[in-house]
């Protein structure tokens, strides 16, 4: 008996450092997952359209209702109508971030990247994803292995489906 209530608290123990020790993206902004946390936090993004309001995606999409936002960057590529040109090409630099709304509230982050020349990037861009304190979601490794096949179908705007999706 002295065992198992012994072998139970190791296990807690073990348990518990692990959860308090475990990294997220957060956690090192020197890393290329760090300095992008950072960057996409940096509240230097402009609403779609110059509206903050929660847009529902028509279709499939797996994301479910977000927020959208640009850099500057990504913002000077867009024509009059908010929206990429079919057949144009967002510039290197260019974020696109779409907040994740859960319950009201932000609920994660998954930003794209322009970034023809990363190793990481597919499709010259950046794919990786953040629950709100920073854990990451889809790991930039991954290199959009998950994401790609569903952007590559959109509307020709530079893998990017938000315009067409509401």
């Amino acid at each position: 008996m002295k065992r198992t209530i012994v072998f139970t608290m190791l296990l807690c123990a073990i348990g518990t450092f692990w959860v308090a020790c475990k990294k997220d993206a957060s956690d090192d902004p020197e890393s290329e997952i760090g300095r992008l946390y950072a960057e996409v936090n940096n509240n230097n993004f402009v609403y779609y359209n110059g509206e903050d309001k929660v847009l529902n995606p028509k279709g499939s999409s797996p994301h479910g209702d977000f927020k959208l936002r640009f850099n500057n960057i990504a913002l000077a590529a867009l024509d009059s109508t908010g929206k990429l040109p079919v057949g144009a090409s967002f510039p290197d630099g260019s974020i696109v971030l779409k907040e994740i709304i859960k319950d009201g509230k932000v609920d994660a982050y998954y930003p794209m990247k322009k970034d023809k020349n990363n190793g990481n990037a597919a499709k010259g861009w950046l794919w990786y994803a953040f629950e709100k304190g920073g854990k990451e979601k889809i790991k930039l490794s991954d290199k959009g292995k998950d994401c790609v096949s569903c952007h590559s179908a959109g509307g020709n705007r530079d893998y990017t489906l938000s315009f067409d999706l509401h």
